[in-house]
């Protein structure tokens, strides 16, 4: 077993900060050459000319004293806890002198969160609030199971659950004929069931300042679409109030923005709205300031290629526009995509200490920096080896165009090609899955 590794985020924040004008004086002379794309990015040292004095903490709006996030669900398990395709965690935040601990989002198992916080010795039964990101079932099936345990105990328990808008209980429906009745939407049946145990729903479609009372907590209310990234689902489609059918671009998912002396964390669900998107949103509450930004959630990017910085939505265009929004860490989980997570680590100059892939059990706080316990996950894989691992998966050589996300898509799908023995977990809609053990245990049998 690995001891849990201890890292201290804002002192190499600082650090950073500090070191920005003389990094920027230095790679002058790299104008024109940065971003010619995923690959010889990587080689790169920073953007060429960027304009370090936008990223400055934004001390003129309020800021918390400390806070704590802890992964309760993902798809990678801690020590006797339980993975899934799922995100959920608790959230703790101090600031002006109040505390406050709430969840943002719920899971995909509706017992998940509620074991391992058992396991963790998390007592969970004095949250009164959670967040909803979007209405996926990943995100949201333990909601009605989290309050039936705890409300004999405390009847306030997750009595208020936040959506960032009304489409989170619209249907999602396919086009095809024969199931174009078909609800799609595991919030239709949880809705009633949450009800009926006396939750309700508090609907935040626009900006929420200092939420639940913390001076410096925000939601971001519905997303703006400035750029199309392409992590949302599109289908099945989603069904307004008058039967309308439109590509489901999740209307509703909002995001939690926290403010801090180092710098701005943002935290995520799935970021179907498109993480630039996301950080742009929070942006615009801090009035257009440009603080260091935290990443911690799901960014969905497992399934996007890698591509270059002049195509929007591609993996080296998020890394790009990062970096120009002042990028100084990470916590990626869930959708992110293990691989993902390491190629944008490389793309964006940082190492383990601030930009790792969350387990269940995973700590991020402002006073203790990242708490966790595989750090061998965050190992990166050689090029070369990369494409041994797409041929393995795709069964083709050289991979096809349609493969071409594979290595970061097998992360969590099991093809069979490689250890037909392993076991394979199946999710609700059908999709084989394994846990992260069955991943490496499988890179290992190919050779990498």
């Amino acid at each position: 077993m690995f001891s849990p590794r201890r890292l201290s985020i804002p002192a190499v924040w600082i650090a950073t900060c500090l070191s920005w004008t003389h990094s920027a004086m230095a790679q002058n002379s790299s104008q024109g050459s940065a971003w010619a794309g995923a690959h010889s990015r990587a080689e790169q040292t920073s953007l060429a000319n960027p304009d370090w004095s936008r990223h400055s903490p934004a001390t003129d709006y309020p800021m918390v004293d400390n806070y704590k996030i802890t992964i309760l669900s993902d798809g990678i398990m801690g020590n006797f806890t339980i993975g899934e395709w799922g995100f959920g965690a608790l959230v703790e935040v101090t600031s002006g002198g109040i505390t406050k601990r709430f969840f943002f989002d719920t899971g995909a198992n509706p017992q998940t969160v509620v074991a391992n916080a058992k396991t963790l010795n998390i007592n969970m039964c004095d949250v009164q609030d959670v967040i909803l990101s979007h209405n996926h079932w990943d995100h949201t099936s333990g909601l009605d199971t989290m309050r039936s345990s705890c409300k004999d105990t405390n009847p306030d328990a997750f009595k208020n659950a936040y959506i960032g808008g009304e489409e989170i209980f619209w249907p999602r429906v396919n086009s095809d004929g024969a199931n174009a009745a078909l609800p799609q939407n595991y919030m239709l049946g949880e809705r009633p069931r949450y009800l009926a145990q006396g939750g309700t729903f508090i609907l935040n479609s626009q900006p929420t300042p200092q939420f639940l009372g913390l001076p410096g907590v925000w939601l971001t209310g519905k997303i703006a679409r400035n750029h199309d990234e392409k992590t949302y689902p599109g289908t099945p489609n989603i069904q307004d109030l008058s039967g309308n059918r439109s590509p489901d671009l999740m209307p509703e998912e909002h995001a939690l923005v926290i403010n801090t002396a180092a710098g701005m964390e943002v935290v995520t669900g799935c970021a179907h709205a498109g993480l630039i998107n996301t950080v742009e949103a929070a942006q615009a509450i801090l009035g257009g300031a440009k603080p260091p930004v935290t990443i911690v959630g799901g960014i969905h990017l497992f399934s996007r290629p890698l591509g270059d910085e002049n195509t929007e939505g591609t993996v080296a265009w998020v890394a790009h526009q990062l970096e120009l929004n002042g990028a100084i860490g990470m916590l990626g989980g869930h959708c992110t995509g293990l691989e993902r997570v390491v190629v944008l680590r490389k793309l964006l100059n940082l190492d383990d200490s601030v930009a790792s892939y969350s387990t269940v059990g995973t700590r991020l706080s402002l006073s203790d920096g990242i708490t966790y316990t595989t750090p061998a996950l965050n190992t990166p894989v050689i090029s070369p080896r990369e494409t041994l691992l797409q041929k393995a998966a795709c069964g083709t050589s050289p991979p096809t165009a349609s493969c071409q996300t594979t290595v970061s898509v097998w992360n969590y799908y099991l093809t069979n090609r490689i250890n037909s023995n392993l076991r394979v977990l199946v999710v609700g809609d059908g999709t084989q899955m394994m846990p992260v053990q069955q991943y490496l245990a499988a890179r290992l049998a190919a050779g990498l």
